[in-house]
């Protein structure tokens, strides 16, 4: 194993090393919150994501957050008084008072990444999770400003204060670059919940050169769009 690989080796997964989406791979925390406790939105666009996370757990505390102004805002529909806005860097919550924050492609939009995640950090509780995704190999949209390599991601959100769990491969690289270039047909969507034509490739490459699940889920990682991540917040020093 070189050293690239041993450095990933902590945070790939063994179970499996399906192509998996930031929605599904929350389910499995929502489940387990107890009754009144609160999941951030961070990011939360158009406000879809509270009946989502209702139908999951109808107990949660849904909060919304976002810039006052972007495409998605714009778009909103949901009139909860459950949303709030912020500067994109400060967020207005107490120290310690968030069970579970998600956000799913916004980190590459943020202008600094650094100091939002001391934010988030402050704001979590101790133990409380980040559930998220983040473009790697996808095109500009949206006013986008950065994309995030593997590594990047590792190095974001695993620092003082947040421990990095997992990284898991969402759509493919080369399936989102064509799905632009095409112009966003509605044929693509279905390979962001399912597995999308690069990342099945690599299933039957992985069968072929008898591959682990780690090294499968790692190349995966290295040529997908999205990256999805788990981190928690840890004990500061």
């Amino acid at each position: 194993m070189g050293e690239q690989e041993l450095y990933f080796d902590k945070f790939l997964t063994n179970d499996h090393a399906k192509q998996v989406s930031v929605v599904r791979f929350i389910d499995k925390i929502l489940k387990k919150l107890k009754p009144g406790s609160n999941v951030l939105d961070l990011g939360c666009g158009r406000g879809e994501t509270e009946k989502i996370f209702k139908n999951i757990n109808p107990n949660i505390i849904w909060i919304g957050i976002d810039i006052e102004d972007s495409p998605e805002v714009r778009e909103r529909v949901n009139e909860s008084k459950n949303i709030m806005t912020y500067d994109g860097t400060n967020i207005p919550m107490n120290d310690n008072s968030v069970d579970v924050i998600y956000t799913r492609q916004v980190f590459e939009h943020v202008e600094h990444p650094n100091e939002l995640v001391k934010e988030i950090i402050r704001i979590l509780k101790p133990g409380g999770n980040i559930i998220g995704s983040v473009s790697q190999l996808e095109p500009f949209h949206s006013f986008s400003i950065f994309n995030f390599t593997i590594y990047g991601v590792c190095k974001l959100f695993n620092q003082e204060g947040l421990v990095l769990k997992e990284i898991r491969p969402g759509i493919d690289g080369l399936t989102l670059i064509i799905r632009r270039g095409l112009n966003r047909p509605k044929l693509f969507d279905r390979w962001f919940d399912n597995e999308s034509p690069l990342n099945r490739l690599i299933d039957n490459l992985s069968w072929l050169r008898k591959w682990d699940v780690k090294k499968t889920n790692l190349v995966k990682l290295v040529f997908c769009g999205h990256i999805i991540f788990w981190a928690t917040k840890g004990p500061q020093k």
